[in-house]
């Protein structure tokens, strides 16, 4: 190793250099890419302020960019972990969130009065069901919107999986405004009517969701679904118009998949 040796002079309060042994003996002749001290608490603390800027940073790009910046080669799965611990340190942790959900929904309601927000747990294992939430200044904003509802839904890919339902409407600027979203364990029939049950009774759509779905909802929802996933364009039409035919000329289905509710019907 080096050895460096140095005081400060009273006299001018300057430091000075007494002795210098510059000469590397630490016996390594050989640099090479890996280290012995690069763990995953060292490769979070370099990435805090690259993943606050961009968290879907993905470990991949981890990899790469500590051989190039550092010259130094991490695995995989010291990289997964880094950016784990990272997104804990800016975000907190994902477990813990889930446990602090109720706390959420009772701030949330004190913060954002008139706003609508329903939480539900299994009631044997205790564990979170879903969650709906819709804002005060969403459901107000509505009334000026478009009459158009635009349902969607996806589905998560971080470690706690689901999916995220939303409503969307429309502005007269063409821009979309946010209704409500939900989220449930799947996309299911079951979780489909636990949203649009919540979505009626605060946007006051029940007279227009009720003939689309009293009696039918069950085999929409499947025509839905084999339009969705037809395996050519030919059978695709074909599909679209049992759906219309069954749901009358409220129904639309937009590129993409989106299932449009006019309210003007």
């Amino acid at each position: 190793m080096w050895n460096v040796h140095g005081r400060v002079e009273n006299a001018n309060g300057f430091f000075y250099i007494r002795k210098l042994n510059n000469v590397h003996t630490c016996g390594a002749e050989v640099r090479t890419m890996t280290h012995s001290r690069m763990s995953s608490d060292l490769v979070a603390d370099l990435l805090v302020e690259g993943v606050r800027d961009n968290p879907l940073t993905r470990q991949i790009h981890v990899v790469r960019d500590f051989k190039l910046r550092y010259g130094l080669r991490v695995s995989y799965r010291q990289a997964w972990l880094g950016v784990e611990k990272a997104k804990g340190e800016i975000f907190g942790d994902c477990l813990m969130s889930f446990d602090q959900l109720r706390w959420h929904v009772d701030v949330a309601k004190s913060c954002n009065p008139g706003s609508y927000i329903e939480f539900e747990c299994d009631d044997d294992t205790k564990r979170f069901k879903r969650l709906f939430v819709s804002f005060h200044g969403s459901i107000s904003g509505f009334d000026y919107c478009r009459p158009l509802l635009f349902l969607d839904g996806t589905f998560f890919k971080e470690r706690f999986r689901g999916n995220l339902l939303a409503a969307t409407g429309k502005d007269g600027n063409q821009g979309f405004f946010p209704v409500c979203f939900a989220i449930v364990g799947s996309k299911n029939q079951d979780n489909w009517h636990w949203f649009l049950e919540h979505l009626s009774r605060i946007m006051n759509l029940r007279h227009h969701l009720r003939g689309m779905f009293h009696g039918l909802k069950k085999k929409l929802i499947t025509l839905f679904g084999k339009c969705a996933y037809a395996p050519t364009e030919e059978t695709f039409h074909q599909c679209l118009v049992e759906l219309k035919t069954e749901g009358g000329s409220g129904i639309n289905l937009l590129r993409g998949g989106n299932l449009l509710i006019n309210g003007m019907v």
